[in-house]
């Protein structure tokens, strides 16, 4: 390999062979893209075909179908979905906690080292990350991190503090 370079060198001297190595790097990335433009069309083949053969017409995205784009989005599990038999676990059964927290956020996770939860002490508070074992706010103690909810101890019985969901409005996604 070594000759065949140093006589191409030879012929079209040090600055070719560099022009010559780039226009091969740039071949090779033209035809990557190529290949992934032409996956891509190859997936869609029934709707290139249909915007081939009918001009395209740009539509306004009206408020309501904005919404429904976006609930879409949130009910396709971008990120996965959570093991149904695992969000069962121990405590499902436990009352709503009383204590004046709110759970803002979850990271779950089956090793209890990763999960963290994000919780709020009363309304308009700033959230603080807490790890299993930790003292909360009111005297409770975080004993498991799932999904949906936390399980806390509070007084020597079990007690469920869940996410609370709240629906966007058309205003709130940007919409009018």
């Amino acid at each position: 390999m070594a000759p065949i370079i140093s006589n191409i060198s030879s012929r079209v001297g040090e600055q070719g062979l560099v022009w010559f190595v780039n226009l091969l790097l740039l071949a090779l990335i033209a035809q990557t893209i190529a290949s992934v433009i032409w996956q891509m069309l190859d997936d869609d083949s029934g709707a290139v075909a249909q915007s081939h053969s009918t001009p395209s017409i740009v539509n306004r995205v009206s408020p309501s179908s904005a919404i429904l784009m976006a609930q879409g989005i949130a009910n396709s599990h971008l990120f996965g979905q959570a093991d149904v038999s695992a969000t069962a676990q121990r405590g499902a059964g436990a009352p709503e906690t009383k204590l004046n927290l709110l759970l803002k956020g979850v990271i779950a996770s089956s090793d209890v080292r990763n999960a963290v939860a994000f919780i709020a002490a009363g309304q308009g508070a700033i959230e603080k990350s807490y790890s299993v074992g930790d003292n909360l706010p009111g005297g409770a103690i975080l004993k498991e991190i799932y999904g949906e909810r936390i399980l806390l101890e509070y007084r020597g019985r079990m007690e469920n503090l869940s996410l609370r969901r709240k629906v966007l409005t058309s205003k709130e996604l940007g919409t009018q």
